[in-house]
């Protein structure tokens, strides 16, 4: 089960079983919708089901599994995309995105050009930023006006203030089409894949996830120039 669906679809199903007894009872079309899961995917959950009714227990066994797996696959760099695929040397994008940022302590930075129909993921967000009261995050869109009341419908409204968006300045800066999530100055991914949900689980993305530092502070060196330089420049804050 671990090795066949996503990290983050496995998340859910721990906190999903907690506290549940007679999970055979559970059919796989109940399993596929309660979880979001592909027809596959709940065949395999509804297997394990079979063999444990205490709900408890299982959440308990899959986190072991996954705290060993992230273990043993501490690696420098690695390739992360998105497709109908599974390799064992290629991590999923969406479980990629959503591990980096329950990992951030200090600041996420997030640089994008098209933002659609993500509201799973800026709700998440909301949510660490939440748990974490120092978490600073940034998003750096290229047309960040568009974007901005997405971004923030489902934001806790107390901590906006410590949500910080960019845009170009235009006379400086035709475009910003670059994908990048920093965190925390310890990794970053580099990808082809927009923050929309087909770029997320549906297209054919590719991208490298590091945590070279040279590669990173490099990145956040570039970043920070261009913000000194007015070249991308923060927008005004909003009553929300």
């Amino acid at each position: 089960m671990v090795t066949e669906i996503p990290t983050h679809k496995l998340e859910n199903l721990i906190e999903y079983v907690k506290g549940k007894n007679s999970l055979s009872s559970f059919s796989v079309s109940t399993i596929k919708n309660d979880l979001s899961l592909t027809s596959s995917e709940a065949t395999i959950v509804k297997k394990i089901f079979r063999e444990t009714q205490d709900g408890d227990m299982l959440s308990i066994a899959i986190e072991s599994v996954l705290a060993n797996q992230f273990q043993n696959e501490q690696v420098n760099t690695k390739l992360v995309m998105t497709g109908n695929f599974h390799h064992d040397n290629v991590s999923y994008t969406h479980t990629t995105v959503y591990e980096m940022i329950r990992r951030a302590k200090a600041r996420i930075t997030i640089v994008g050009y098209w933002v659609y129909k993500l509201d799973e993921l800026f709700q998440e967000l909301s949510k660490i930023q939440e748990e974490r009261k120092g978490l600073r995050i940034r998003f750096i869109l290229d047309d960040a006006k568009k974007w901005e009341s997405e971004i923030k419908e489902d934001w806790n409204t107390k901590f906006i203030s410590k949500l910080e968006i960019f845009t170009p300045n235009k006379k400086e800066l035709k475009k910003i089409h670059s994908k990048i999530i920093i965190i925390d100055d310890s990794e970053i991914l580099i990808t082809s894949a927009n923050l929309t949900i087909n770029a997320m689980e549906e297209n054919l993305e590719a991208g490298i996830w590091s945590c070279d530092k040279k590669i990173i502070n490099a990145c956040s060196e570039v970043i920070t120039d261009l913000v000194k330089r007015e070249i991308i420049t923060k927008l005004p804050k909003k009553k929300f």
